[in-house]
């Protein structure tokens, strides 16, 4: 059976070409198929190519999805600062609204 999953990442990276969106969109396409392991090498391709790159927002963006994918606090966190630097509000809410239900799972 193919994988479609690493098929449908293969895609994002080739039509967005090596940028911290493309391997976002790839990462969350791996994920989607259940492939945690490949998700995270992905992310963390997305989140050197966003540093390098100086691409806050997506920077921001990454962290978002890993936190909300992975369950990990830090990320949304992460997210939480760098999308009020960059004034992106309605990510920044999803950010706050993702830390207030991980509290609450607390």
């Amino acid at each position: 059976m193919p994988d479609c999953a690493g098929t449908a990442a293969a895609f994002r990276v080739l039509v967005f070409g090596k940028s911290a969106t493309g391997y976002s969109l790839a990462s969350n396409a791996v994920a989607g198929g259940g492939k945690r392991a490949a998700a995270q090498r992905w992310w963390r391709r997305s989140l050197s190519s966003a540093e390098k790159q100086g691409q806050r927002y997506d920077l921001g963006l990454t962290h978002l999805e890993m936190g909300r994918r992975l369950g990990e606090r830090a990320h949304l966190e992460r997210a939480e600062a760098i999308l009020g630097d960059v004034g992106a509000q309605l990510d920044l809410a999803r950010a706050r609204d993702l830390l207030a239900r991980e509290s609450e799972r607390l």
